[in-house]
């Protein structure tokens, strides 16, 4: 099966060649973009800009952290991510807060909220990325994320990844944390991604209900359209 290859960055990767990168047969790129309500990666601008003037499709996460209000960090992620996002690849919504108090239902039902409210701002469903581990461990296999496109964190040599209950089937699968790739220093994410993942003739994601700093957010992603930051 003709997988995608993609890396996903955060500022733990520091500075990055990306046109190494895109001459090491890298499809797309993912960057950490926000975490909680009040957190902003240090390296994220510098990452989106480079990966797009490489080339590569781009798009943002988030990391969800559940002593934070849900959808005050969608909103936080839309307004950071929403500068540097311009290709049509959904968000992902990266879960795995081991700091987490309220779990099973509860707990699924407000990541389900976080998603609701990316989905509404972007217009794209997000992929939520987590572990078969961390889905019984702190979620208790709830089916409350089940319609929402899995990106499965699962490192192994084996031919498929171990999927958390009650998802069928995987869109990204995370599969080592320990690649080397062109144009970074020290081991990077890698990921694999159904065919038709970066060239299914999606559109690029369009906002609605913008709040005045998510309008100067917009005027930002012209600026580094036009390069003029």
């Amino acid at each position: 099966m003709p997988y995608s290859i993609g890396i996903d960055v955060s500022h733990w990767q520091g500075d990055i060649d990306w046109k190494l990168v895109a001459q090491d047969g890298i499809d797309f790129v993912y960057a950490k973009a926000s975490e909680g309500t009040a957190i902003t990666d240090a390296m994220f601008a510098k990452h989106a800009a480079g990966a797009r003037a490489a080339g590569l499709p781009f798009c943002a996460y988030h990391l969800y952290r559940d002593a934070a209000d849900p959808v005050q960090q969608a909103i936080h992620f839309t307004r950071i991510a929403l500068a540097a996002s311009s290709d049509w690849m959904p968000p992902m919504l990266d879960f795995e807060d081991d700091k987490a108090k309220k779990l099973g239902e509860p707990l699924a039902l407000r990541v389900l909220r976080c998603a609701q409210e990316i989905e509404a701002r972007w217009l794209r469903r997000p992929l939520i990325y987590t572990s078969a581990y961390y889905w019984k461990k702190l979620c208790a296999n709830s089916p409350a994320l089940a319609e929402h496109p899995l990106w499965a964190a699962n490192y192994t040599t084996a031919n498929e990844p171990l999927l958390p209950t009650p998802w069928k089937s995987w869109t990204v699968w995370q599969h080592t944390s320990k690649a080397v790739v062109w144009g970074i220093k020290g081991g990077v994410d890698r990921n694999r991604a159904k065919p038709g993942f970066v060239n299914d003739g999606g559109e690029v994601p369009r906002f609605v209900e913008l709040t005045v700093n998510e309008k100067s957010a917009l005027d930002l992603k012209a600026a580094l359209d036009a390069g003029l930051t």
